[in-house]
């Protein structure tokens, strides 16, 4: 929730710049290094919910616990594969993974851009362009794969196009490794 404190006060929740089906993403700020950061939360809105008039505390659903658990694991899994994969000029950066309010967060470095996705309906690119643009990312695919980590979620709305053209890989919580 925005203006929400994490952390013992290090990172300050903004907005929210992406929602899935197991997590939502905040554009935060980092107060201690002074630099904005995306914070990726668990949460499976199907599987549990949140009173935000009281706290910011996850709730599972009584008959999800499990699979909220195994979720949650996962989750810190993809934290770690990022952290593993940190050498890859086209990954995004993860600087850390933490656990509070029964759930778990990754801070990432904040991509200015938009989903290729997006860039793609705005803009008009021939096949021949739209190769020169994803070149990078596509070799760097494959130190991924060299790296022993299967993404598994490729698609226009996980590959961020940032200001300077450059895109990201991002969502890492299919990957298997």
């Amino acid at each position: 929730m925005e203006g929400t404190l994490l952390q013992n006060g290090r990172y300050e929740l903004g907005v929210v710049i992406g929602r899935g089906g197991f997590g939502i993403t905040y554009a935060a700020w980092d107060l201690v290094l002074d630099i904005p950061v995306a914070i990726k939360e668990y949460y499976p809105e199907s599987y549990c919910d949140r009173d935000n008039s009281e706290s910011d505390i996850v709730i599972p659903r009584q008959e999800y616990q499990s699979y909220y658990q195994l979720g949650l694991q996962t989750f810190i899994r993809e934290a770690r594969i990022l952290a593993s994969l940190q050498n890859i000029p086209s990954v995004v950066n993860v600087f850390g993974c933490f656990e509070k309010n029964r759930t778990a967060y990754i801070v990432m470095e904040f991509v200015r851009g938009e989903t290729l996705f997006s860039y793609c309906k705005k803009k008009k690119l021939n096949e021949k362009k739209l190769l020169k643009m994803l070149r990078q990312s596509i070799d760097d695919l494959i130190l991924v794969h060299k790296a022993g980590v299967l993404h598994r979620d490729i698609s226009p709305m996980n590959l961020l196009v940032q200001e300077d053209g450059v895109v990201k890989l991002i969502d890492f919580g299919a990957a298997i490794s």
